[in-house]
């Protein structure tokens, strides 16, 4: 009985790895999706139920892949082989998207552009990050660099060192980005208020900030765009969900 539950263990993955192959997962049911990834972490033996009990823990396959490292190892059947390959898959996946933009033939880039290749680094996130993007005069990526990390209630952080990096390496058009983990693409009052601070102090050292992105997980706003339209003008005393950024003035 043990040889045939194992050999029907088999082949269901080797259909379910051929299905994949044929067709990839946009047919698959998400306990499929994990099933067909435990796999690769646990060699032998059935993962459908693992992939139900992680579900039903987590919620969804998202879920699971930022779940701590900690809590995956206490789920029955994930060993510290299987809840490292569940913790890869994002950073692998933030990995693959930037090195794909990095390679792409087109240079000069825009601010769609740059929000797009801006949004993956920020997926796996659970800090605010401030991260800026310089650019030459033709907006072309020289260069990108993290300026500060901080808590999930604000990021507090100074100019300096972007000004630094900017004087340095040339770089007179600058796009700063940071994120709202597991929060909505709106800007605080402190996003606006700094944002409208800091492009002024760049422009009396010759640097244009060119746009300040903010992103909530595949969402993004530019928040010059948004000021210089006045889409938040009538929220401007309006409570926000958000503290925000804050840039040290000196």
């Amino acid at each position: 009985m043990r040889i045939k539950n194992g050999n029907l263990h088999i082949h269901h993955r080797l259909r379910l790895k051929k299905r994949f192959l044929n067709e990839g997962l946009k047919n698959f049911e998400p306990h499929n999706i994990l099933e067909l990834l435990l796999f690769f972490g646990i060699p032998q033996g059935d993962t459908n139920e693992i992939a139900h009990i992680l579900l039903n823990e987590f919620g969804s396959v998202s879920a699971v892949l930022d779940a701590p490292y900690d809590r995956l190892t206490k789920i029955s059947g994930v060993g510290e082989h299987t809840a490292t390959l569940l913790k890869l898959l994002p950073d692998i996946f933030s990995f693959y998207t930037k090195e794909k933009l990095d390679n792409s033939t087109k240079k000069k880039f825009t601010v769609d552009d740059a929000a797009n290749y801006l949004v993956p680094l920020y997926l796996t996130c659970q800090k605010e990050v401030v991260r800026a993007l310089y650019f030459d005069n033709g907006m072309n990526l020289v260069s990108e660099a993290v300026i500060h990390e901080g808590d999930v209630s604000s990021a507090t952080f100074s100019y300096r060192e972007m000004v630094r990096i900017a004087v340095e390496r040339n770089t007179p058009n600058i796009i700063i980005s940071h994120n709202h983990p597991g929060g909505l693409p709106l800007p605080s009052m402190e996003d606006m208020e700094t944002t409208i601070k800091m492009r002024e102090i760049f422009r009396s050292f010759g640097i244009e900030l060119v746009e300040h992105i903010l992103v909530a997980g595949e969402k993004y706003v530019k928040i010059i765009e948004a000021i210089e339209k006045g889409v938040y003008n009538d929220q401007r005393d309006s409570v926000r969900p958000r503290v925000g950024i804050r840039c040290k003035l000196h």
